[in-house]
C-alpha cells in the first residue's frame, strides 16, 4: 500500500506536473478505436466485457458489478467484469476507448475519468468524443474519519486543520481523480492547508488507512465506506455539498456550516462504450439499462448509496459537456489562487 503524501498546498492545485507517470507512459499513443459502427440486429449474441478502471471493493466496482448482473438478466448474455486499475482510472478508461466498437466492450467510470483527466494530463490519448455514455447515478463525495478521532464533523476537520496547518492528511485513490480534486477544492473553499495522500489498492485499503490512523481522513463515497461505517470503525464527518449524501442523511454538509460549495465538483457514475458503436446496439443497451433502472437495479443502487438518475447517450453527452465546463471553471479558479 502506498501512502506517500503529496506536497502540501494552500489554495493551490499544481496538477500539471503531478499526474501519475505510469499513466503517461502506458497510454501515450494507445487509443485507436476499431469503430466500424456496424449494426447488429441480434445483439447481443455473446458475452460482453465490462471494464472497471479501479481495484475491487471501491464504489465504482461495487456499482459496476450490480449493473453487470442487471444487464445479464436483461440482455440474456454473460457480462465479464475486468478490473483494470491504474493511472487514477485512466488506464481502464483508455482500454474502453480503444476497444472494438461493437457493443461487446463496455466500461464503468466516473465522468471525471472522461472529462477531467484529459484536461490535467495532455499525454492521455482520449477525450469525451471517444465515448458514447449513459449516466447512471450521482456520486456525492463524503469525508470520513476514524470514529475515535477528533475529526467526526466537518467543523472539527476545519478547526483541526486551522490549528495544525499542513498536518491533516486526506486520502484518495489517485492523483488527478475526482476524489483528489474534491479534497483540494474543499481545502480551498474552507481556507485550510491539507495534505492529499494517494493510496493504492482500492476503497478497502483507504478505509483501513483511516481506521488505523495512518491518515486522518479520506475523500470517498458512502458505498465505499459503508462497511466500515456500519461496523463503527469510521464515521461520516460530512458531505461535500449543500445536501447530505444518500446514506449519510445525518451528516453535516458544507452548506450547513457556511462553506461555499461553488468549487465542489458534482460527479456521476457513467457507463461507457467506444464512440463508434452503432445506434442500433446503443439503443439495445439503453433499453436494457432503462428497464433495470426503473426496477431491481434502481432499488439495489439506492441501497448502496447511489440513487439512480438514468440518462441516455444524448442526455449523458449534454451532461458531460456541462461537467467539463464546471471542471474547467474550477481549475481556472485554482490557477487564479496560485
Amino acid at each position: 500500500m502506498n501512502t506517500t503524501p503529496q506536497r502540501r498546498l494552500r489554495s493551490r492545485l499544481p496538477f500539471a506536473g503531478c499526474m501519475v507517470a505510469v499513466a503517461s507512459l502506458s497510454l501515450s499513443g494507445c487509443v485507436s478505436s476499431d469503430s466500424d459502427g456496424a449494426s447488429d440486429p441480434d445483439f447481443p449474441t455473446k458475452s460482453i466485457t465490462l471494464t472497471i478502471p479501479y481495484a475491487p471493493g471501491g464504489g465504482t466496482d461495487t456499482a459496476g458489478r450490480l449493473v453487470a448482473k442487471a444487464l445479464e438478466a436483461e440482455l440474456g448474455q454473460s457480462i465479464v467484469v475486468v478490473n483494470k486499475d491504474g493511472g487514477g482510472g485512466s488506464i481502464g478508461v483508455s482500454a474502453v476507448a480503444s476497444a472494438k466498437a461493437d457493443g461487446y466492450n463496455l466500461g464503468m467510470a466516473t465522468d471525471s475519468n472522461v472529462v477531467l483527466q484529459p484536461i490535467l494530463n495532455k499525454d492521455l490519448q482520449y477525450d469525451k468524443a471517444d465515448f458514447k455514455s449513459w449516466n447512471l447515478a450521482p456520486s456525492t463525495f463524503v469525508l470520513v474519519a476514524s470514529s475515535g478521532s477528533d475529526y467526526t464533523t466537518l467543523a472539527d476537520v476545519i478547526a483541526q486543520a486551522k490549528k495544525n496547518p499542513g498536518k491533516v492528511r486526506i486520502a484518495h485513490p489517485g492523483t488527478g481523480g475526482s476524489n483528489d480534486l474534491t479534497a483540494r477544492a474543499f481545502a480551498l473553499a474552507a481556507d485550510i492547508d491539507i495534505v492529499p495522500v494517494p493510496i493504492t489498492g482500492g476503497g478497502a485499503e483507504i478505509n483501513k488507512a483511516v481506521a488505523s490512523g495512518q491518515v486522518e481522513l479520506a475523500m470517498t463515497t458512502v458505498p465505499v465506506a459503508k462497511g466500515f461505517v456500519d461496523s463503527g470503525d469510521l464515521v461520516v464527518a460530512g458531505t461535500m455539498g449543500d445536501e447530505p449524501a444518500a446514506g449519510a442523511e445525518e451528516s453535516e454538509t458544507l452548506g450547513s456550516i457556511g462553506v461555499d460549495t461553488d468549487l465542489i465538483p458534482q460527479a456521476a457514475l457513467v457507463m461507457l462504450a467506444p464512440a463508434g458503436v452503432s445506434d442500433e446496439v446503443a439503443d439495445s443497451i439503453t433499453e436494457a439499462l432503462q428497464v433495470q433502472a426503473d426496477g431491481d437495479l434502481g432499488d439495489q443502487m439506492t441501497r448502496i448509496g447511489f440513487p439512480m438518475a438514468f440518462g441516455d447517450p444524448e442526455s449523458s453527452g449534454e451532461a458531460m459537456n456541462l461537467v467539463q465546463k464546471q471542471y474547467e471553471e474550477i481549475l481556472d479558479k485554482f490557477d487564479a489562487g496560485q
